[in-house]
């Protein structure tokens, strides 16, 4: 997430809340240079409570109007999704929110040197100080991208959304978000574990209540299914019974 990229499309006017709605949404997972955004537009749709076609307009006519542009194509394990670049000297061209900082500023593509720019004032703006904990920059990027991947990822019908969401929410506050293959894994995981009878609501909830980043079989379950394991199935005695009637009846013949 870009600050500056937030901090700038906030405090301009879109003309429409889905406009402006579906702007901060790009802003929030964009670069710095406003590049780098990809997410699924049913995603968008769920987080900011519209519909998928309002989605699907609204970009349409960011586009036409010049405040985004489409970059390329991000695979996805459906298919792929579209890659975003906001133009920020478009959106900065924009008429201000009442009430909005005068002193926003950002660092576009064309202009890389911090220290032409200047506030409405025409005085020297100052860099900001990072709020950001003390990691390197390549940690930061990488655990932002799995992020990124994991909200854009599809989770299949059977998958109650929300443990899903709660799982990925507990590893992302834990700093551990997964990327697209190790939610691929977790979807094959849930599924073996569904197939020997546990369900993947729980299977999730017990990672979420308990902090791991791994999916088990549900403890509950498992030591129920200990405490039985010593004594004969019902059926098995059935049949072993009958056979023992059938053995009896040939040696009295």
């Amino acid at each position: 997430m870009s600050r500056d990229v937030a901090a700038l499309v906030y405090s301009r006017k879109f003309g429409s809340m889905a406009r402006k709605a579906v702007m901060a949404y790009f802003a929030e997972r964009a670069n710095d240079d406003g590049s780098g955004i990809w997410s699924s537009k049913q995603r968008i749709a769920d987080e900011i409570e519209c519909s998928k076609q309002t989605v699907l307009t609204t970009v349409k006519a960011l586009i036409a109007d010049g405040l985004l542009v489409e970059a390329g194509l991000h695979k996805t394990t459906n298919g792929h999704t579209i890659i975003y670049d906001i133009k920020l000297d478009a959106v900065a061209s924009l008429p201000r929110s009442r009430g909005s900082d005068q002193g926003v500023q950002i660092t576009t593509g064309q202009n890389l040197d911090r220290s032409s720019e200047f506030t409405s004032r025409g005085q020297a703006a100052l860099p900001k100080p990072s709020l950001n904990r003390p990691i390197s920059q390549k940690t930061s990027s990488s655990s932002r991208m799995r992020a990124r991947e994991s909200a854009d990822f599809e989770v299949p019908d059977w998958i109650p959304s929300a443990a899903w969401n709660g799982w990925l929410e507990m590893r992302k506050r834990a700093g551990k978000p997964p990327g697209e293959r190790a939610c691929q894994l977790a979807v094959e995981k849930l599924r073996k574990l569904a197939d020997d009878g546990h369900p993947p609501d729980r299977v999730l909830d017990q990672s979420t209540l308990n902090g791991w980043s791994g999916l088990f079989e549900v403890k509950e379950l498992k030591n129920e299914r200990s405490g039985q394991s010593g004594r004969p199935a019902p059926g098995r005695n059935l049949t072993a019974s009958i056979a023992a009637a059938l053995d009896l009846d040939r040696a009295a013949g």
